[in-house]
């Protein structure tokens, strides 16, 4: 190979290595790089991660990799999915979003989407790389609201997305990205609902929902998989959602769920391995708090 045809390769990674000591610095409190000019994010597909790719430890590199080959992926959030770094080789192995929601509490106005990485590369170069292509989309290091170890970025449209990488023992590294955006429809549509959920919002108006997707690895294990869905419901009167939750609770009877005692509130059907939850609150914001879990395999 000529000379001159690796300069490009090389002026790149001299980039990301630019970049990465720039976040360094600014997760440290230093002045870092000038916000790039703003652009709308626009969605990009997710690169799939090469085995060839990695840091240069040897001595983890077996057990990491064969980690990494195992792990299945995940559909990214649309909201996210155009967010994530092109030139990263990664999986996404879990994925959240919510409107009006956030870690079962009520958030008015508010959306958020999630994803976790799961890539070879060393976390200098992982974190240059989500960097680079945020700051390419109108991003700007955020050093107001980054917390230590992380790093988080702002858009002039009010975008948020803060990156933390997270390290377990002899697993690739993991990046958790959190995008959060200001939400102007206040009665956002609903994700896809079990027939049992579905059927027990008559009388009740969601207010709020989120909703996750866990993949794992497990060797020997039956079930490599979860799904979430969470809704805040609010009843028009204590009457009607006495009376909707009553309807609620005898049609999970019908379909075979049963109560898991102590727990009133906690409705299970093990042989599809799935969960309920119905608990009202006190919350005027959601009169009932609902959670629907489901394990499975692939």
């Amino acid at each position: 190979m000529h000379p001159t045809a690796a300069r490009p390769n090389l002026a790149r990674r001299l980039r990301l290595t630019l970049l990465a000591a720039a976040l360094v610095a600014c997760r440290e409190g230093e002045p870092g790089a000038p916000p790039a000019p703003a652009s709308t994010p626009t969605s990009s597909p997710v690169v799939p991660a090469s085995a060839a790719s990695g840091p240069a430890d040897e001595a983890f590199q077996p057990a990491v990799r064969a980690f990494y080959a195992q792990q299945g992926v995940v559909s990214p959030p649309t909201e996210i999915a155009g967010l994530l770094p092109t030139t990263l080789p990664h999986k996404v192995v879990e994925r959240s979003l919510g409107r009006g929601m956030d870690l079962m509490k009520p958030t008015p106005g508010r959306r958020f989407a999630t994803a976790t990485l799961l890539t070879l590369e060393a976390e200098g170069t992982a974190m240059a790389a989500v960097a680079e292509h945020l700051t390419g989309l109108g991003f700007s290091v955020d050093r107001s609201t980054a917390k230590p170890g992380e790093a988080a970025f702002a858009h002039p449209a009010g975008q948020r997305v803060v990156v933390s990488p997270r390290r377990i023992e002899g697993q690739p590294l993991r990046l958790f990205l959190r995008w959060t955006s200001p939400d102007e429809e206040l009665a956002p549509p609903l994700p896809p609902l079990s027939p049992e959920v579905a059927a027990g919002l008559g009388g009740l108006t969601a207010v709020g929902h989120e909703e996750s997707v866990l993949h794992a690895v497990v060797g020997g294990a039956t079930v490599t998989d979860a799904a979430r869905v969470a809704l805040l419901l609010r009843a028009p009167s204590p009457a009607a959602r006495a009376a909707s939750l009553a309807a609620w609770t005898k049609g999970l009877a019908a379909a075979e769920f049963k109560v898991r005692p102590p727990r009133d509130e906690l409705w299970e059907r093990p042989s599809t391995r799935e969960t309920i939850v119905l608990r009202p609150t006190d919350d005027p914001a959601g009169d009932v708090l609902v959670s629907y879990m489901r394990r499975y395999r692939r």
